[in-house]
Formats: C-alpha cells, sequence, structure tokens
C-alpha cells in the first residue's frame, strides 16, 4: 500500500511491493519488471493553508479553494500562546458540532473551567451566512468564566462574549474573552480557536482543536496551566459525554428519536437542518451528472 510507504524526491513507494507513483498517482517504477501502465491510485487535490492540509474528496478539477475558513489567527501562535490537540471520539461528529454550537453545556459540564452561568443566561443570536452560520453570546456586566475571571482580580462581574463561526460540515472558529464592564474588546483578553470534525464512520470522529490567546504571552507556568484545564475539559468532559450520547443513540438518525428541543439548541438545529439540505443538493446535482 502506497500510503504505508515512503515518501522521496516527490515519488511514493508502496511499503508492501515496492512500486513508486508520481504526484500524479501514476506508477513509474516497479523493481519487479515493466512499469504496469494500469497501476494508479486516486489523485486528490490538496492544499497546505494555516498550517493544516486541506484534502478535497471530490474530483481534483472542481477542487474550491475558497472554501477553506479563514484560520490565520493560527500564524500569531507562539510555543507559549499556542495549544493544540487531537482525541478519537466514538461519537457521530454531528454530536461532536452539536457540543460547540450549544455552549450552554459548558455551565454544567465544565463549572470549574469553561463555565459560570453567564452562556445559560445568555439568548444565543445565530445567524446564517453565504456559507454556514454565525453564532453569539454577549454577556454584559456578568459572573466571569473562570478561566477569564482569574485575570481581573478583584472584580466580580465583567462584559464576556463568545462567537462561533461554523463552516459546514465540522469546522468552527471560535472567540471567547472579556474584560471589566465598559472595557473595548480590542483592551480586553482574548482567545482564538478552532474545532475541526473529521467523520470516521456514522459512530466516529476525528476531534482536532487549537486555541491561542492575546495575553499572558510570555508565561510558561501559565501556558502550562490553560494546557491541562483544555485537555481536561476536552479529553476527561467533552469525550466521555459525547461518547455516553452515541451509545444511547445507537444506530438511529437523532431525529428518529424525536428529540426534546431548548432554547440553546437553535444553533445545533439550526446546523443540521443546512447541512441536511446541503447533502441533498449535491447529490442531486452528482445524479444529474
Amino acid at each position: 500500500m502506497a500510503s504505508r510507504g515512503q515518501v522521496s524526491a516527490g515519488v511514493i513507494t508502496c511499503g508492501y511491493h515496492g512500486l513508486g507513483f508520481n504526484e500524479t498517482g501514476q506508477c513509474i517504477a516497479n523493481p519487479h519488471g515493466a512499469v504496469p501502465r494500469v497501476a494508479r491510485v486516486e489523485r486528490l487535490a490538496a492544499v497546505e493553508r494555516h498550517g493544516i492540509l486541506w484534502v478535497w474528496l471530490g474530483t481534483a478539477e472542481t477542487a474550491q479553494c475558497s472554501l477553506i475558513p479563514d484560520l490565520s489567527f493560527l500564524a500569531r501562535g507562539t510555543p507559549l500562546t499556542m495549544r493544540a490537540g487531537y482525541m478519537h471520539t466514538r461519537a457521530n461528529y454531528q454530536l461532536c458540532v452539536d457540543n460547540i454550537l450549544d455552549l450552554s453545556h459548558a455551565d454544567f459540564l465544565h463549572p470549574a473551567s469553561l463555565g459560570g452561568g453567564a452562556a445559560t443566561r445568555a439568548r444565543c443570536k445565530v445567524t446564517k451566512t453565504e456559507t454556514g452560520l454565525n453564532l453569539s453570546w454577549d454577556m454584559k456586566n456578568e459572573v466571569p468564566l473562570p478561566v477569564i475571571g482569574c485575570e481581573y482580580p478583584g472584580y466580580e462581574r465583567l462584559d464576556l462574549w463568545i462567537d462561533v463561526i461554523w463552516t459546514p460540515p465540522g469546522i468552527m472558529y471560535l472567540e471567547a474573552g472579556g474584560g471589566p464592564p465598559g472595557t473595548p474588546r480590542a483592551a480586553a483578553i482574548n482567545t482564538f480557536n478552532v474545532h475541526i470534525m473529521m467523520p470516521e464512520g456514522a459512530a466516529a470522529t476525528h476531534y482536532f482543536y487549537c486555541n491561542v490567546r492575546n495575553f499572558r504571552v510570555d508565561d510558561a507556568d501559565f501556558h502550562e496551566h490553560v494546557s491541562e484545564m483544555l485537555r481536561d475539559a476536552f479529553e476527561s468532559e467533552d469525550k466521555p459525554m459525547l461518547e455516553a450520547q452515541q451509545l444511547r443513540i445507537g444506530d438511529r438518525d437523532v431525529d428518529q428519536l424525536k428529540p426534546m428541543l431548548l432554547g440553546s439548541d437553535a444553533g445545533p438545529v439550526a446546523a443540521r437542518r443546512m447541512l441536511v439540505a446541503r447533502i441533498a443538493e449535491e447529490q442531486a446535482n452528482q445524479s444529474v451528472q
């Protein structure tokens, strides 16, 4: 298999029989004899942007780089301000997306780190865009999130915000920050985050995340503290909850369970409906072709 082989001078050499393939997918080397003309592997369009390798799973001719969201904040990350992680999660990727589009869960699942109650009391504003959804929680004069409140000792109330940009099917850019009441956002502390959910079948997801902050940029001890806090929140709290949800759902579609919807479900519901429509449109276009 070429995927288990090695790359050298632009040639991928299969780790099983030693066949070599060039960048077009065509076999160009065969240590066992003549190069077989029919030996070709599928070639997918790929581009590196923001330190991430993006792969287009359709034909290379239809690849649209314009669909890659703006994650340029990643370039501002330094070894002491950036924390990236990955967790294989045994849950459908849409459950993982729901987790970020309904952040009121943080008040109950992450009360000591990312919660505090403000997101539950605030009404999330959901706005449809040409590319996906924008969600915003504007929390004025609120009890601070623990991770932000520790930066403003003596303040019992802060102005807080959380903004999420969802790009279907599973990319979410998130900003969360705050400061003393009346502080302009540019003068307050802020965190910049991305959560990327890549499906692996119907009940498993490759979950990638990254956090960059604009405060305590040279504090190694604080950076380690934040890294451990995020790792614990995502891997010890979110992941078990998502996997437990998937176990309860099994192989059924969520709609089959006739779920009770809460006010905080506005974002996840809008995203699921938009995704259903886009999948249907894509399948219709493929059938015409």
